[in-house]
């Protein structure tokens, strides 16, 4: 992505994932949810997303672990975190900053029989033009 020169808009925005399981499961940058296994998500061109905090929260009886990862441009896989427990009804919360850029993708992927349930903030620096 080139450097930002014109106008842009930064609005805070979030998304959620209800039920999460094992499938790996995209987070969304247009302020709409994502559904159990949906992988369409992806920061649009000329956008700036800054993950502000994830809140993971284990819905079932058990403990569980979880998978956080990156695609940057889309390709490859940087791992942020593998097989990261959460215990019966317990929630981890992720609270670093993060910054990606158009055609990065970030998706989430709990461990067999979870039942996970994601929250996230983020700002979106949107430099596209249309606002």
């Amino acid at each position: 992505m080139a450097y930002p020169t014109g106008n842009g808009v930064e609005i805070l925005r979030s998304g959620g994932i209800i039920d999460a399981t094992d499938a790996n499961t995209w987070l969304e940058f247009d302020g709409s949810s994502a559904s159990p296994g949906d992988t369409t998500g992806v920061v649009p061109a000329h956008h700036i997303i800054t993950i502000l905090n994830i809140t993971i929260f284990e819905a079932s009886n058990a403990s569980r672990t979880f998978d956080l990862n990156i695609q940057p441009g889309g390709s490859g896989t940087i791992r942020l975190t593998r097989n990261h427990p959460v215990g019966a009804y317990e929630t981890f919360v992720w609270n670093d900053r993060l910054v990606l850029t158009g055609g990065d993708k970030m998706y989430f992927a709990g461990s067999s029989s979870s039942t996970f349930h994601v929250w996230y903030s983020y700002i979106d620096q949107n430099w596209s033009g249309s606002n």
